[in-house]
């Protein structure tokens, strides 16, 4: 089956019980020249050209044509019989990883809580983030000032970067010159926490670099130098994500 309206429009599926289907789908049925295993993981395969061809205006919508109108190949039945029965043990592998994965993420979470919760712990001093970091807005450098941005080599981060490369972040996908820069860059070992449009995303800077006007960085002043790891506050940062 292919989706072909709505968000999700040009995923494929397959589905290998008896099912009724809503108009929110293409139904390829039964066809004598294909193991339907096999174009399923052919189509899988073709899902990104596929996608690409949805229209976006208003409701993503996929026309029946661009279905119609896919290439096949017309391979010997045996050949696509071995190449279902390796595949599929891919796509079996990748399923437990995914489920392994999803436990392994509740697990964390679960010891993440269960490590960080200090309420009631007499001897933990409590001090507020002001008393702890020296706080600096993020910003962004004028786009029409080119000098600013071509052949940039410090990282400006944004809350894509933390999307794409995780909560460790060395490396952007865009940079600024020194020219750009106001004051200081932003130490590593510090903290970034975004505070406006996505609010609770943090990351901890492994390098100086700058990040926009979305997130505040955090730094551990001299006072508390010694009295913190960076890496514990990543971790207690988690809390203040949820808060």
């Amino acid at each position: 089956m292919i989706i072909n309206v709505g968000a999700s429009a040009g995923t494929v599926g397959f589905c290998d019980t008896l099912f009724w289907s809503s108009d929110g789908c293409f139904c390829l049925s039964q066809n004598s020249m294909y193991n339907q295993k096999f174009l399923f993981h052919y189509l899988k395969y073709k899902e990104i050209q596929i996608i690409q061809k949805v229209r976006k205006a208003g409701i993503p919508t996929l026309d029946s044509q661009v279905i119609e109108n896919i290439e096949l190949p017309i391979v010997n039945f045996n050949v696509q019989r071995q190449i279902v029965s390796q595949l599929d043990i891919f796509t079996t592998l990748i399923a437990k990883l995914e489920s392994e994965l999803t436990l392994r993420q509740k697990q964390y979470e679960f010891y993440r809580e269960k490590l960080l919760n200090f309420d009631g712990d007499e001897e933990v001093e409590w001090k507020t983030m002001k008393e702890v970091f020296n706080i600096r807005n993020g910003y962004t450098p004028s786009k029409s000032n080119k000098a600013y941005w071509e052949g940039g080599t410090i990282p400006w981060f944004r809350v894509e970067d933390i999307r794409t490369n995780g909560r460790l972040l060395s490396e952007s996908s865009l940079h600024i010159n020194p020219e750009g820069v106001k004051g200081e860059l932003f130490p590593a070992n510090s903290i970034i926490l975004s505070t406006s449009a996505t609010i609770g995303e943090h990351a901890l800077l492994l390098v100086d670099c700058l990040a926009n006007q979305r997130f505040i960085c955090l730094t551990i002043n001299d006072k508390y130098k010694e009295k913190l790891l960076v890496k514990f506050v990543f971790y207690y940062m988690f809390k203040v994500d949820e808060w």
